[in-house]
Order: structure tokens, then sequence, then C-alpha cells
């Protein structure tokens, strides 16, 4: 037993099940299916005010969405980062 009231065998033992668990449950939140590429709205070079303008006319698009944890498709749902991804893929 340690200073601490615990033997340091049992926590030592812990560590790589819990790292281990912890990696698993981080790696399945980000698999989805990749998104596939759109058309591009804007040409190559587009000022900066143009395609700021594209990307919140795309997002305004997609308001009412349901919030879907890992989605990034109007049809599956949004989460932030889908939804950022998606209108700047647009």
């Amino acid at each position: 037993m340690n200073g601490n009231g615990f033997h340091s065998g049992y926590t030592t033992s812990l560590a790589p099940a819990v790292t281990f668990v912890l990696a698993i449950a981080l790696l399945a939140s980000c698999a989805s299916a990749p998104m596939p590429e759109p058309p591009p709205l804007l040409p190559r070079g587009a000022s900066p005010k143009a395609v700021r303008a594209v990307v919140v006319d795309t997002a305004r698009e997609v308001l009412g969405k349901r919030y879907h944890y890992g989605g990034s498709t109007p049809e599956a749902g949004f989460d932030c980062s889908g939804l950022v991804v998606y209108s700047y893929r647009r």
C-alpha cells in the first residue's frame, strides 16, 4: 500500500486498460463516413468576401436541421464541426 491508502500495483495495472478504453472511445467518435466532394460554387482565387458570403449562405440554408453527434450532412443532421466542414466544402 502507498502513502495514499491505495495499493500501487492495482492502480498501475489499470492504467493501460483505461488508456485503451479512452483511445477507443475517442476514435469511435471520429468514425464517420467521408463526405463526397460537392462541386465548387466559387472559382479558384475568389475574393475572401465572396468565400465568406457563400459559407454563410450555405450554413443558413441548413438552419433547422437536427443536431446529430458526428453528423456532417443535411440528411443525417449536423454537429458543430460537421456544419463548419459542410459549409466550407460547398
